[in-house]
């Protein structure tokens, strides 16, 4: 086919230089590709037809527009109609129109007013008697049941307000203040909140809807057993919108900085200018899944399922082609932390497609999730991971016999129980591994002894194969993470999370810190699937220095150490006491896998305890970018730094507590080649693959 128009450079300036007639998409991007406009032109010699919407379109990546069946006025349903406009030139040839409707709609005589009848493609054609000027057709397709969201309030309607949920079709975007302040006179966006101007406040916590946490919530039972009700924590996430049937987004964007932003004042925080948390903020960072310590000041705190700002609850739905974010762009990870998750599966045979997710701690999350497909969505600019894959379902510890080992190779049969009571081996064994001399003769049979308990705690042979969600991730691109693309999670499962008892010569020392006594907590994951096809692409090179692990773990080790007088300790921080970093950067660099000085993690398995989870590859395009997988080792480092070292309560008997609540199980990566280094995601892409191409 013969082009219609081309873009020619003239002085600086660009222009469309037309070839022949016809209508002709104009797409303007960056450089890279990653942003972009586009406009229709029509390009005519004697004459010609063109019909818009009043309403301006979103940057679409589905090239079909979605209209409701219904619109809501006074929240009740009726008939949907909207406006368009039709431009002829020259004007005059507005006159000789002729018009033709498919069956289920209708125009107004004055061709300004389009009512729906019934669902399905819909098509206005627009013509005049003469073969040389071309027809116009203006076509979209009416979603059965589906209601037109024009503002906050109907979105509340057919969301969090209704019991079993709505269809939605968004036909305008829900936008943050700080757009509202900057964005051109366009008529395609409205506020995301009911935003009270004299009391400068929003109405959230009457309109967000709550659920308890599906992920384990076993210490948070366990801490508020027999407390008086003002001092429980809750296990309940909040959030912003709850769809429970299909989401047709037609290019809008869902902007929730106004919820899960904090609210306060700008404060250095760690060295980096950050707003922080008021008392009306109702995305406070996640639940607790387990606190070694004080809660409100623990010495090392693991977290479980955040707040979400988009929560896809049930099965058999489809969200198509809609930007969501949970705030602003920000130029700091940290910034992130208490953002929450973008957008969250819970359900079966869910598919995401067309979409851009970013700016969250968490871009998207799914757990538990079978038959769940990712298809063709822009993830970026997450804290931690931008997927983040598991299931909520685990095993149990069981207090049966197990085959361990002692600090003398030993080997013993014994149940978890009678190991780690007091004086026994398994105490003896964490004695020593927190307090005890390590030396180059003994470490190899302290990594072995903690590596059958590890083995006894996980009991991989209950779970191993045992799939609790598949998830296809199809034609993605991901980019710019604080750690890695993907996570593949499993529960955190350290032998203080079956008892605190163990050892028993630090764990009185730990009480006087505000441990509370807690007893199987954790357990083993089941695994799930996922596989990845077709051209997803990894474009998240970073800096080893500039990963973010602060938002994995939460630590107050260096103001332990202070209180308890050893200021000789010097300064540690999170990097430091999780060294993830540390051993992902020697990684990296002794096996060539920085370019530039930059790594790109594609998959991490994440836990401590056993992962069983499974990645596959089936007609994938870029097979051939991704490294072997390489274990990350932070038993090894931890013994490392403590070997030769005098023992008794130092620096590194605190920093070894972290093994003892996560476990002892390597990490696991995928890193990948520098093919992808200097290019970034492209919108056009998703539009060509949107359309099959």
């Amino acid at each position: 086919m013969e082009p219609l128009a081309k873009i020619v450079q003239r002085n600086g300036e660009y222009y469309l230089s037309t070839l022949s007639e016809g209508a002709v998409i104009v797409t303007c991007s960056t450089k890279k590709g990653n942003v972009s406009r586009s406009f229709e032109a029509i390009v005519y010699d004697k004459g010609a037809v063109a019909a818009t919407y009043e309403i301006a379109k979103g940057n679409n990546v589905d090239s079909v527009t979605y209209i409701g069946e219904y619109d809501l006025k006074n929240f009740q349903k009726q008939k949907a109609s909207f406006r368009i406009k039709v431009t002829t030139a020259p004007s005059s040839l507005k006159e000789a129109l002729q018009v033709e409707c498919s069956d289920n709609v209708t125009l107004s005589e004055d061709y300004t007013t389009v009512t729906v009848s019934e669902p399905g493609e819909a098509c206005i054609a627009f013509k005049v008697d003469d073969e040389s000027i071309s027809d116009y057709l203006l076509k979209f397709t009416v979603v059965k049941d589906g209601i037109n969201v024009f503002d906050y309030n109907q979105l509340l309607y057919c969301t969090n307000a209704s019991q079993s949920g709505e269809t939605v079709v968004l036909r305008k975007s829900l936008q943050s203040r700080a757009y509202g302040e900057s964005a051109l006179s366009a008529n395609n966006w409205a506020y995301f909140g009911n935003y009270d101007s004299a009391k400068k406040t929003y109405n959230f916590k009457n309109e967000i809807y709550s659920l308890q946490t599906k992920y384990n919530n076993r210490y948070i039972m366990q801490y508020n057993d027999g407390k008086p009700e003002s001092e429980k924590i809750s296990d309940f996430v909040n959030v912003g919108v709850r769809v429970q049937k299909d989401f047709y987004g037609n290019g809008y964007t869902l902007n929730m900085h106004a919820l899960a932003y904090p609210y306060g004042e700008i404060a250095s925080v760690s060295g980096e200018e950050i707003n922080v948390l008021t008392p009306e903020n109702l995305f406070r960072g996640p639940l607790p899944f387990y606190s070694l310590g004080d809660i409100s000041q623990p010495i090392v705190a693991a977290y479980g399922q955040d707040n979400i700002g988009f929560y896809v609850d049930g099965d058999d739905i489809t969200v198509n082609d809609v930007k969501l974010q949970n705030c602003d762009n920000v130029n700091s990870y940290k910034k992130l932390e208490y953002t929450g998750t973008v957008c969250e599966v819970s359900g079966d045979n869910v598919t995401i497609k067309n979409c851009e997710i970013s700016n969250g701690k968490t871009v998207f999350r799914a757990f538990s999730c079978n038959a769940l497909k990712v298809d063709n969505c822009y993830m970026r600019n997450s804290q931690n991971f931008l997927m983040s894959l598991g299931a909520n379902e685990y095993v149990a510890v069981g207090d049966g016999k197990k085959q361990l080992v002692d600090l003398y190779g030993n080997r013993i049969s014994a149940t978890l129980s009678e190991y780690l009571s007091k004086d026994a081996a398994g105490d003896r064994l964490l004695e020593e591994y927190l307090i005890g001399s390590i030396t180059s003769e003994n470490t190899e049979k302290i990594k072995e002894a903690l590596i059958s308990l590890q083995n006894a705690l996980d009991e991989l042979s209950e779970v191993d194969g045992k799939f609790k969600g598949d998830v296809t991730v199809n034609n993605c691109q991901f980019e710019r993470s604080g750690i890695a693309a993907i996570a593949m999670e499993s529960l955190f499962n350290g032998p203080f999370l079956y008892s605190t008892q163990a050892p028993s010569k630090v764990s009185g020392l730990f009480e006087m810190l505000g441990l509370m006594s807690t007893s199987s907590v954790s357990g083993i994951s089941y695994p799930v699937k996922l596989k990845i096809t077709g051209k997803t692409a990894f474009y998240d090179y970073k800096q080893v220095s500039n990963m973010d692990i602060s938002g994995l773990i939460n630590e107050n080790i260096t103001d332990m150490l202070k209180e308890l007088n050893k200021d000789s300790f010097g300064e540690v921080d999170i990097d430091y006491i999780f060294p993830l970093k540390t051993l992902v950067g020697r990684q990296t660099a002794n096996q060539g896998y920085q370019y530039d000085g930059k790594a790109n993690i594609a998959i991490a398995f994440y836990g401590g305890g056993a992962n069983a989870s499974v990645v596959e590859y089936e007609d994938y395009e870029y097979a051939r970018d991704l490294r072997p997988i390489r274990e990350v080792d932070l038993l090894e480092e931890y013994l490392r730094r403590s070997l030769n070292s005098s023992g008794g309560l130092n620096q590194n008997a605190f920093l070894k507590v972290v093994t003892i609540v996560t476990g002892v199980k390597p990490f696991k990566f995928v890193y990948t080649n520098a093919n992808k280094l200097g290019s970034a995601p492209s919108l056009e892409n998703m539009i060509s693959y949107a359309n099959g191409d």
